[in-house]
């Protein structure tokens, strides 16, 4: 149960968990650079946008 095989298999499924868990995280943009969701329409938006794309409904920054 101790054997290297075993070990190396072992650290091996670790290492592919701990990558599987920081995937979403590198995904994200930086922060101030998210979009902004429209609260009306639900239309996603520039993170400079003063106002909706879709709809023209004002947006909060």
């Amino acid at each position: 149960m101790g054997g290297p095989l075993f070990m190396a298999v072992a650290f091996g499924l670790i290492g592919l968990w701990v990558v599987l868990l920081a995937l979403p995280g590198l995904r994200r943009p930086p922060p101030g650079c998210e979009p902004i969701i429209c609260p009306l329409c639900t239309h996603s938006n520039d993170a400079e946008a003063k106002t909706c794309k879709a709809c023209g409904a004002a947006l909060k920054q």
